[in-house]
């Protein structure tokens, strides 16, 4: 009910001839059977893959065991297939195109801030495409799904296969960046897992109003997410040039000139000092930091804005960690009612992200990075200091967004 991105053998790609895939759709069962019937073995995780290799297989310490659930999918109709992106001539400057590409007029501009990995990547010079821009499928494709259970399942297994299905049916999807709605599914006779559900499972569900249908919910969510964020008169301030938003209503900007020792002469003067902590890790992790005026090249210099830094989990014993997933699921949702409407998840244990220990991968021997602060004072000073926490009533980011949404959703 949303476009597919990805999905396919390769990254990023769809398989034209096989767009929904039996063991993608496995896999992701697999995960929200975690989410919704993990319970307290969530915090042994020795018991919780015992639980999980019985019923989705697995290799364990008495070998391989296959999986008690077959999964089979039947496309109904063919795979309308097309870029979301394009790159024009730059105006401004003879034989290069322009570094921003345009989204296609088939999607919703919102859904631009969703798909950033999609975008392509012009050669050094700005004279080509040196990778292009990746395609979606279009919204619509049905498709018939059926699952089939060995007779070794007891009944609480069975139970728990499908509470799995009704969770992906509810707030997941396939193929990639299903965390912000894409690929997003709906199952005709199911029946949609609610906000107390959620709440039982240790999760948070929030839905905003009634929309017309799953598009303008979609794109609902994710326009809230940019807005708090990045929007004007709340994640930025108000520029003096019409259309051109001020810096930045968030500490990390700040943070890394600080870290840095670099700044530009119009940005000396931090306009959030909050020390150097990074509240919105907590939506996931890698975050690349660019600022828009600084060197070209990978050497720093002090009287210009920082070049790029790239923020990270920080690496644990014997594991190094590139990537956070976001505990935050934003997508449409069709309530019980059948109504369509917009819809923020946070998942079970989504307070864990709050203080994930940080460190920059990007440039070599940067500064440690802190996570938002643990201690609930420590939380509140801070907070007093961030207009989306402060004007939300929050003391973290999450909170503040799941405040935000349901006022604005």
């Amino acid at each position: 009910m949303t476009p597919l991105y990805g999905g396919g053998v390769e990254a990023g790609e769809i398989d034209e001839a096989l767009p929904i895939r039996a063991s993608s759709i496995r896999g992701q069962l697999r995960f929200w059977w975690r989410i919704a019937c993990g319970g307290a073995d969530r915090d042994d995780p020795e018991r919780l893959f015992e639980r999980e290799r019985a019923i989705w297989g697995g290799i364990g310490a008495e070998g391989p065991v296959a999986s008690r659930v077959r999964v089979v999918v039947r496309t109904k109709g063919r795979a309308e297939v097309e870029p979301v992106f394009e790159y024009h001539p730059d105006r401004r400057a003879t034989g290069r195109l322009n570094s921003t590409p345009r989204l296609k007029n088939w999607i919703g501009d919102p859904l631009a801030y969703a798909l950033f990995p999609a975008q392509g990547k012009l050669t050094a010079d700005g004279t080509d495409v040196e990778k292009k821009p990746h395609a979606l499928m279009h919204a619509g494709l049905r498709f018939e799904l059926q699952l089939s259970m060995d007779e070794r399942l007891d009944p609480q297994q069975r139970h728990e296969v499908e509470v799995a299905l009704r969770w992906w049916a509810s707030f997941g999807g396939i193929g990639a960046r299903t965390r912000r709605g894409l690929g997003a599914v709906e199952a005709d006779s199911l029946t949609p897992v609610d906000a107390s559900e959620v709440e039982a499972a240790g999760g948070w569900l929030c839905e905003g109003r009634q929309g017309p249908d799953a598009r303008s919910a979609h794109e609902r969510a994710i326009g809230l997410l940019k807005r708090f964020r990045q929007g004007e008169g709340m994640g930025r301030n108000h520029g003096s040039v019409p259309k051109r938003p001020g810096r930045s209503c968030w500490p990390e900007p700040d943070a890394i000139r600080k870290l840095s020792g670099c700044s530009s002469s119009d940005h000396a003067k931090p306009f959030v000092d909050c020390g150097p902590v990074f509240p919105r890790a907590a939506f996931g992790l890698p975050i690349v930091f660019h600022f828009k005026d600084a060197p070209s090249g990978t050497r720093p210099r002090r009287d210009q804005e920082p070049i790029d830094h790239v923020l990270e989990p920080a690496d644990l014993a014997g594991e190094t960690r590139e990537r956070m997933a976001s505990p935050l699921i934003l997508r449409p949702y069709r309530d019980a009612e059948r109504r369509w409407r917009p819809a923020a998840l946070l998942l079970p244990g989504w307070e864990q992200a709050l203080t994930i220990s940080l460190k920059f991968s990007q440039p070599a021997g940067a500064s440690t990075p802190r996570p938002w602060p643990a201690d609930p004072q420590e939380r509140t000073r801070l907070a007093e200091q961030v207009k989306p926490l402060k004007e939300n009533g929050q003391t973290d980011a999450l909170r503040a967004f799941m405040a935000f949404f349901e006022q604005e959703a």
